[in-house]
């Protein structure tokens, strides 16, 4: 993310999830959130941190809205969610 250390965005987006790292969680139970990181455009005027075309968020927003609200499970919205890092042959290796 272009302006940003990756700490300091790892370390907000933690805080937004109650330093769970993912929500719905135990204190944030009803709460879904949208990673849009991903999404970033180097082109556009605002900076990359922002997307662009916000219709690709709208539909994460709204699987997990399915999800969390309505209980359809079978709409994918969480992830990906690391719980493993390590060094292999001088390369970062996340599971």
């Amino acid at each position: 993310v272009s302006g940003s250390s990756c700490e300091t965005v790892a370390i907000v987006r933690n805080g937004q999830t109650a330093n769970y790292g993912y929500v719905p969680n135990e204190k944030m139970s009803n709460t879904f959130m949208a990673t849009a990181i991903d999404l970033g455009d180097a082109t556009s005027p605002y900076g990359d941190i922002h997307p662009r075309y916000k219709q690709q968020v709208a539909a994460r927003l709204t699987s997990a809205g399915q999800n969390v609200i309505y209980g359809e499970s079978e709409l994918y919205m969480q992830g990906p969610i690391a719980d493993k890092a390590m060094i292999s042959n001088g390369k970062l290796m996340i599971n």
